[in-house]
């Protein structure tokens, strides 16, 4: 019981440190995440030129933009692929992070023996995302994230 508090603890105290960056890119570029989530490149265009943009040094063309977009689609099925796979236990989840070609860096520290701990920090992950939405709290894609979906950001 101690060990999931602290990990609901660690879980919300980093995600209160990247909101605040998150926060911050939001305040000044939340219309870039927002127009690759549509994936209207006027929009971006628009946003691009409204923003002071210390983070890019150039305007991305409608091709790169498209590429971003398509991206983030897949990387979000992805996300849903292996939140789902989750639940159906270790050896679904491993199928479907083998299944992927890119795990992330943490996968070969999770195993059958500790996945029970992994779905509470998740859990935990989940929470903290709930109350940052009740809050008003931002989390942005592009400016960093707390892991959520599986942890593949």
């Amino acid at each position: 019981m101690k060990k999931t508090m602290a990990y609901a603890l660690l879980a919300i105290f980093i995600m209160g440190i990247v909101s605040v960056g998150a926060a911050a890119f939001q305040w000044r570029n939340g219309g870039i995440e927002s127009s690759l989530e549509s994936g209207d490149y006027e929009t971006y265009l628009q946003a691009f030129n409204d923003s002071d943009r210390p983070f890019m040094r150039q305007k991305l063309t409608e091709e790169q933009f498209q590429e971003r977009v398509v991206f983030l689609q897949e990387r979000e099925q992805a996300q849903a692929q292996i939140a789902a796979a989750m639940d159906e236990g270790y050896d679904a989840w491993k199928a479907a992070i083998d299944k992927l070609g890119h795990a992330p860096p943490f996968a070969d520290q999770i195993t059958a023996e500790n996945f029970g701990k992994y779905v509470e920090m998740h859990q935990a992950s989940e929470r903290v995302h709930e109350l940052s939405e009740e809050l008003g709290i931002q989390r942005g894609r592009m400016g960093g994230g707390f892991p959520r979906e599986g942890c593949l950001n």
